[in-house]
């Protein structure tokens, strides 16, 4: 079975929304050379970015490369 065609995406969700690659709180621990829970941590107090898919905590590739451009300061 092949994906829907781009024109069948719904109209306020944006492509790039279906191309990021989603990391584990591990994964993403791993690339910053850190604890799991300090990852944690910094999703709960609201300094990055997370998708929640139920109990489970997931990050955007792109968004958490553009937190490391911002040199770990989360926007606002």
């Amino acid at each position: 079975m092949s994906a829907p065609p781009l024109s069948a995406r719904p109209p306020d969700v944006p492509p790039k929304a279906h191309t990021s690659k989603l990391l584990t709180a591990d994964a993403l621990a791993e690339r910053w050379c850190v604890k799991p829970s300090q990852v944690y941590r910094l999703s709960r107090g609201g300094h990055l970015p997370v998708v929640k898919l139920g109990r489970y905590y997931r990050y955007r590739l792109d968004q958490v490369e553009e937190f490391e451009r911002a040199g770990g300061a989360a926007d606002g």
